[in-house]
């Protein structure tokens, strides 16, 4: 069908933000396709741009006129931070910059965190498969808490407890980038104004792979997966959503807002997408092959919506999960364009819906199959 054909094309996106990932199987028909642009794409990601260091995308107006520190490890000792004469640690750069806005530029090696920025930080290394950093397992690879913007691109953070964590924070964008094998979560956001995690992989977290608390948060290019943790969850802090009066959700009385477009959430565990008191819309995405975990055998979802709005749309896929393709408590969700298939469970499952509520609508392009049971309240629009 239509939808089928949307997504049926290949692969594209392990080569734009993980050229040494191993490349989703193509499992007949379910071969997944983002199509990223040339100029997103930044080919050759594995070469340093310029001579050992990259920039700062020139785009990137959070950084545009910030002072640039460069590390390189293999260095000789007693640099200054410059290109000429960079420093040879990590820690060096950071002491440097201080409170002040700085873009922290790492050429190719291995660098140890963690990294705890104190004030505005872009940390822009030379590629995801050539700049590797790491924590110990107790701390945070990379985090930031009320800073004004934390930017970081073609980086490899791995392990620790959390890949990236950020706290009342104003803009966090990740960028051609991959977190890869935390303790915990691998991408924490809470209370974060705009949110971004661009052409990146976040994959073997055992909690979540991306937290995202009383934010709006985009996913454009993103490979969430595989892990033992959950996919992508969007849920509040906040004890009462009712009384928005210094809420620390930007989009109060919801608890953030999610934007999931070009993206592949595979082989997850437990819940897919789960949004709770949120809007979340999906756009050309894919969440395929979630699986039942431990304490989640009721669930493996491919998008779980509680006491929220959601929307599938534009040639997005749930398909081959473990639990049911959407599944809805009190939530007022559309689907459009999309297909929904093969999913052990079966294709919606809506429930608790208030009175006089629709809690499904669909448009045409939605394909219907086998498995999809009708409850009350499904509006459907011919």
């Amino acid at each position: 069908g239509a939808a089928a054909d949307a997504v049926a094309v290949d692969a594209t996106l392990a080569d734009a933000a993980a050229p040494d990932a191993e490349a989703p199987p193509p499992g007949d028909r379910w071969v997944v396709s983002f199509d990223l642009a040339a100029d997103r794409a930044e080919a050759g990601q594995s070469e340093v741009a310029g001579d050992r260091f990259r920039d700062a995308r020139p785009d990137d107006p959070v950084a545009a006129d910030w002072p640039r520190l460069h590390v390189d490890g293999a260095a000789a000792a007693g640099g200054d931070g410059s290109a000429e004469r960079p420093f040879q640690t990590l820690a060096e750069a950071l002491t440097a910059a201080g409170p002040a806005p700085t873009v922290v530029r790492l050429a190719r090696g291995d660098y140890l965190g963690p990294v705890t920025a104190v004030g505005p930080l872009a940390l822009v290394g030379a590629g995801a498969d050539a700049t590797r950093l790491t924590a110990p397992a107790g701390a945070p690879v990379v985090s930031a808490t009320g800073t004004a913007s934390l930017l970081l691109s073609h980086l490899h953070l791995v392990g620790g407890e959390v890949g990236v964590e950020a706290e009342d924070v104003g803009v966090v964008v990740l960028r051609q980038s991959r977190v890869e094998g935390p303790t915990r979560d691998g991408v924490v956001l809470r209370a974060v104004r705009l949110a971004g995690i661009f052409d990146s992989v976040v994959r073997g977290a055992s909690g979540a792979h991306v937290r995202s608390l009383d934010t709006r948060l985009s996913l454009d290019g993103a490979w969430i997966g595989p892990g033992a943790g959950r996919g992508v969850v969007l849920g509040t802090s906040e004890p009462d959503l009712a009384d928005c009066a210094g809420a620390r959700s930007p989009v109060c009385p919801e608890s953030g807002l999610l934007l999931v477009d070009r993206s592949l959430i595979q082989e997850v565990t437990g819940v897919g997408v789960d949004v709770d008191h949120g809007v979340a819309h999906l756009s050309r995405a894919r969440v395929e092959g979630v699986r039942a975990g431990i304490e989640d055998v009721a669930l493996a979802s491919g998008v779980r919506c509680v006491q929220s709005r959601a929307w599938v749309t534009n040639g997005s896929v749930l398909a081959g999960n473990a639990g049911v393709g959407f599944e809805g408590a009190t939530c007022r969700s559309a689907l459009d364009g999309a297909l929904i298939a093969d999913n052990m469970g079966g294709g919606v499952d809506l429930y608790a819906l208030n009175e006089g509520d629709a809690g499904l609508r669909a448009f045409p392009g939605l394909e219907w199959f086998p498995g999809l049971e009708w409850f009350p309240g499904l509006e459907w629009f011919p």
